[in-house]
């Protein structure tokens, strides 16, 4: 699946979710939730996965839920 706010990399055995909305300090949105839900199902659905990384672009990890939303 193609993600607007993640980056999904696959390497060998271990797979790497990066948030990627580092423009808004990685806050999360509703789609970046359902996306994030989305990649650790299809992550957990493989057997092969011996391992994830949850990483984050920009110089803050997350800075919590988007306000903006609300």
């Amino acid at each position: 699946m193609e993600y607007r706010n993640l980056l999904y990399e696959r390497d060998d055995r271990y797979v790497t979710i990066t948030l990627n909305r580092p423009e808004r300090r990685n806050c999360l949105s509703s789609e970046m939730l359902g996306e994030l839900e989305d990649a650790f199902r299809t992550t957990g659905g493989d057997g092969d996965v011996a391992g994830v990384v949850l990483a984050a672009n920009g110089p803050v990890f997350s800075s919590g839920h988007d306000l903006a939303e609300m």
